[in-house]
């Protein structure tokens, strides 16, 4: 099943109902959860508290024992492979440490995934631009990863994810 992925306006972006995951113990027990368009959450907790699962489960990558997962006005578990693509193609993941391509400059891991995606030249060079001055890098841009510091890196790791 493929859809269009845009939700009604009054659809939330991402909505659990009753979400159960479970391996040899239970990790996500009826998990309820609603996040209206347009709200930036955190996701935090101990480890091993199921953050992940959850994300796997929202990227349909893990299927939940029961209950429903909807992003964008999509039921994740109804999607065949190619309504995955396009879903994921709409998701960003900030990585703990950042997973920045060593050899690649500050542009070039930002604009990695639109580079993937098969976007132009042009494109990347504005959408990278406008990223990394939303994040305070403006004129980094050539700089290697190996020259920024710690909050530079994340700061980085946020214009990629959500370029």
């Amino acid at each position: 099943m493929t859809a269009s992925l845009a939700a009604p306006a009054s659809e939330p972006a991402i909505a659990l109902r009753d979400l159960n995951v479970a391996f040899a113990r239970p990790v996500l027990r009826h998990l309820n959860l609603e996040i209206p368009r347009g709200c930036l959450y955190g996701l935090i907790g101990p480890g091993a508290s199921g953050k992940s699962v959850l994300l796997k489960c929202l990227a349909g990558l893990l299927r939940p024992n029961s209950g429903e997962v909807r992003v964008l006005g999509q039921d994740v578990m109804k999607l065949d492979e190619l309504g995955l693509s396009a879903l994921r193609q709409r998701m960003g993941m900030l990585f703990q440490n950042n997973a920045l391509f060593d050899f690649m400059t500050v542009a070039e891991n930002v604009g990695f995934p639109l580079r993937q995606r098969g976007a132009g030249n042009a494109q990347i060079h504005e959408r990278v631009s406008e990223r990394l001055a939303r994040v305070g890098l403006s004129g980094f841009e050539e700089r290697l990863p190996s020259r920024l510091s710690g909050g530079q890196k994340k700061r980085v790791g946020v214009a990629r994810a959500t370029v």
